[in-house]
């Protein structure tokens, strides 16, 4: 059977995207490695300040005195090219994981994750170490010891959102194992598509202008349910209904598609007036306001056999 494609999903939540952005990560971490060997062994066994949590200026100094010009010289060469990077590259798989482990719980699970500008926060603070950091080697001989404790405390902060990210993304994979093993598909629940074609009749919960009880959105349309039918989550089985400009409180009219999720066990059917005519791009359009938080599939009556 040919499906319809999928809407058009954040190219955040691509699973190619936070997969390339660990295996950079690594790579970087493996060169960062080495710079910071070679640095230790310069230094006489002293560790780089990034790698340190707590540090005071005489460590800052110590290690500079000890590093002579030229592991100076190697020390803000990591910061300018490698470990200038670093920060993007994990930030960047931190979003991408979180944006596709946010993408696979069901709606109602959402409001209870924390913001994602949380994953912002340990590169943020890592460029900015960096740059306090590279300016301590850049002024030295010239003491700034008001600078180091700056530097020192940007360093706690990035350990701990750097922390507190990876915590994060714990919790969206918990999450996301939950909503798959708690919400598992009823062998019992019928399939959707048997409606397809079919003159159904509905109640409206949600008629268009109204707003959703739990998560603010205003219903572009109307939305309701087929009396009687039971779904995957033991709920009613939803309707959209397309082409009527006023608030309903029942309808009755063809069922011209199926949206069909992918990581939800919920299927809505699609409701029209008899006689209307809609295109799957059309479709798509109208119930994006809802589906768009989910990977759909739009299924016509042409495509069940």
């Amino acid at each position: 059977m040919p499906n319809y494609p999928k809407t058009q999903r954040s190219l955040l939540t691509q699973p190619w995207l936070f997969i390339s952005a660990f295996v950079l990560m690594l790579l970087l971490l493996f060169l960062l490695g080495r710079v910071g060997d070679d640095i230790l062994l310069r230094s006489g066994g002293l560790s780089i300040l990034d790698t340190r949590f707590f540090y005071a200026p005489a460590d800052v100094y110590n290690l500079l005195d000890a590093l002579g010009n030229e592991g100076i010289a190697l020390y803000q060469g990591m910061h300018l090219g490698l470990d200038l990077l670093f920060p993007f590259v994990y930030t960047l798989f931190f979003i991408s994981l979180g944006a596709f482990l946010r993408a696979k719980l069901k709606a109602k699970f959402k409001r209870f994750t924390p913001p994602a500008w949380i994953l912002l926060l340990a590169g943020f603070f890592d460029l900015l170490e960096n740059g306090s950091i590279m300016l301590l080697a850049w002024c030295y001989p010239l003491r700034m010891d008001w600078l180091a404790k700056i530097a020192q405390v940007l360093t706690l902060l990035k350990f701990f959102f750097f922390g507190l990210s990876i915590a994060l993304l714990l919790f969206y994979l918990a999450l996301a194992l939950f909503t798959r093993l708690r919400h598992q598909p009823q062998q019992s629940a019928p399939d959707a598509r048997h409606y397809l074609g079919q003159l159904l009749s509905v109640q409206i919960d949600r008629p268009l202008g109204s707003i959703h009880p739990q998560h603010g959105f205003t219903y572009p349309l109307n939305y309701g349910y087929l009396p009687g039918v039971k779904v995957g989550d033991g709920e009613a089985l939803d309707a959209y209904v397309l082409g009527v400009q006023d608030p309903l409180q029942s309808f009755e009219g063809l069922c011209l598609a199926v949206v069909h999720r992918l990581n939800d066990n919920e299927d809505k059917l699609v409701l029209a007036p008899l006689g209307s005519v809609y295109s799957a791009q059309e479709i798509l359009q109208q119930v994006d306001f809802q589906e768009q938080f989910f990977e759909i599939e739009l299924i016509l009556p042409g495509q069940v056999k």
